[in-house]
């Protein structure tokens, strides 16, 4: 019964280990995907990332995450990425190079490809035709 109220208004019970770390992951990435990745000047590693707050190795942690949400890890920290991506453009006060560089880009291009690809336009059409089609963190 509380069950189904709290579902009513999105939430879930969590009661598998594997869904408890399936949501540890999330929040990690997502959290991971909101911060300022600007001053970050460091090579960066997901799986290192990972690896130490859940106690599980990334291998295990991709195996389980892949076998609930149907994708890897690292395309959902792409996913989010890319909603942020979203956010910056339609805030319209970066460059897209400027994005690419807060979001973790090492290249406008890299971003530039992989945008088109997840969104179906390009970053420039996205920002003309003032598009607003983002997707709510936790939807992904």
């Amino acid at each position: 019964m509380i069950e189904k109220s709290l579902a009513k208004r999105g939430f879930i019970v969590v009661q598998k280990d594997e869904n408890i770390l399936i949501v540890k992951i999330k929040s990690a990435i997502i959290e991971l995907a909101l911060s300022d990745f600007g001053d970050n000047k460091e090579k960066f590693y997901l799986h290192q990332y990972l690896e130490s707050p859940n106690g599980l190795s990334y291998r295990m942690q991709l195996k389980i995450f892949k076998k609930h949400e149907h994708h890897s890890i690292e395309k959902y920290f792409i996913l989010q990425k890319i909603e942020k991506v979203k956010e910056f453009i339609e805030q319209n006060n970066l460059s897209f190079y400027e994005i690419a560089y807060q979001v973790g880009y090492r290249s406008p291009q890299h971003l530039s490809s992989q945008f088109r690809e997840h969104v179906g336009v390009t970053m420039l059409k996205y920002r003309i035709d003032r598009m607003k089609k983002r997707k709510f963190i936790d939807t992904i």
